[in-house]
């Protein structure tokens, strides 16, 4: 399936869409023949078999599932795009290219689990903006708010980045189930590193290599280790490096916590 959310303030007719595959090795695409007015804020889940949907997974509202042919989606990589014509002209509204690197290191079977969008506000195009959909909700969310959906967090004049869920358990329950820090610079060019140490100062992971930064950049840490194993329970140290356009360096060590659910 895929889920499309209006993020914007007017209404979308979704019968003026259509949903495209447009890696080269597919470039199909389908026309939404669906007359529904989308509102503002609101979810509507595209199928080629509603029935299949309503089996699977705990719904809020089954009327926000619509069939429709869908193009060839295929589980390891490729596109979903959202176009519109507008006098004779198409429009591209939105494209994410999906890969199954991005799901979570804790799945060992990522077959029947959703890509949910974290952020709505932040591009599509980043990797760190898609996490696994949680176990909880049978692994994905058609129809309706995201498990992993996060807010766009305030962050103070002066401040570089934010960090969202510094405790987290990463158990695919749906509640905090990564780290996240978001970065909101006030121009182009900085300079950037991230490490994840333990608490006897030994490095777990390289979260960010040296790298220019997009004043918006974002990145996760799902608790998995650069070995691939489950991070411990317990404190760690995450260690960022900015060096700004003018050259000054800036380094910031922040304590984080991976928790576990004991019940």
């Amino acid at each position: 399936y895929v889920e499309v959310y209006n993020n914007s303030n007017r209404i979308i007719d979704l019968s003026d869409i259509q949903i495209e595959n447009q890696s080269p090795e597919v470039g199909q695409f389908e026309a939404v023949n669906i007359d529904h007015l989308l509102f503002p804020e609101t979810y509507a889940c595209i199928t080629p078999d509603k029935s299949d949907i309503l089996s699977r997974y705990p719904l809020e509202n089954p009327n926000t599932i619509f069939e429709n042919a869908l193009p060839r989606l295929d589980d390891d990589a490729g596109n979903v795009s959202i176009t519109s014509f507008q006098n004779g002209l198409a429009l591209n509204i939105d494209s994410f290219n999906y890969d199954d690197d991005l799901h979570s290191g804790f799945i060992a079977d990522k077959n029947g689990v959703s890509l949910e969008r974290i952020n709505f506000d932040t591009p599509a195009s980043e990797d760190a903006n898609w996490a696994s959909g949680a176990q909880s909700t049978g692994f994905g969310t058609p129809g309706y708010e995201n498990a992993q959906v996060i807010r766009n967090p305030t962050i103070t004049d002066g401040e570089f980045f934010e960090i969202v869920n510094p405790t987290f358990s990463p158990d695919q329950d749906g509640f905090k189930d990564f780290m996240q820090v978001q970065f909101k610079l006030d121009q182009a060019d900085f300079f950037g590193s991230m490490r994840i140490y333990d608490d006897q100062g030994r490095e777990v992971l390289q979260l960010l290599p040296n790298q220019i930064l997009a004043p918006s950049t974002t990145v996760n840490w799902d608790g998995t280790t650069a070995e691939g194993r489950v991070a411990k329970m317990g404190i760690y140290i995450l260690w960022v490096e900015l060096l700004t356009p003018s050259g000054d360096r800036n380094v910031f060590k922040e304590p984080i916590v991976v928790a576990r659910n004991l019940n």
